[in-house]
């Protein structure tokens, strides 16, 4: 599944990825923008700093370890 990538601005984005929480499974919200990337879970209200990756099925989250937030 690709999903829909929302245009926020000339250089933020923001899309869902399906099951993306590491901490509860959710879904999360993916902000992109030059300050980096950003989860928020809607289900469990966790709000982290992750690293993006595009890997062979799609875009790849890596939460940043409590010390890289």
């Amino acid at each position: 599944m690709v999903p829909e990538v929302t245009i926020l601005g000339e250089r933020t984005a923001e899309l869902t990825l399906p099951g993306g929480c590491p901490i509860c499974q959710g879904d999360v919200q993916l902000r992109m923008s030059p300050d980096g990337a950003h989860t928020f879970c809607a289900a469990c209200h966790v709000i982290t700093k992750a690293k993006v990756a595009f890997g062979q099925d799609g875009v790849v989250l890596t939460p940043a370890r409590p010390a890289e937030a």
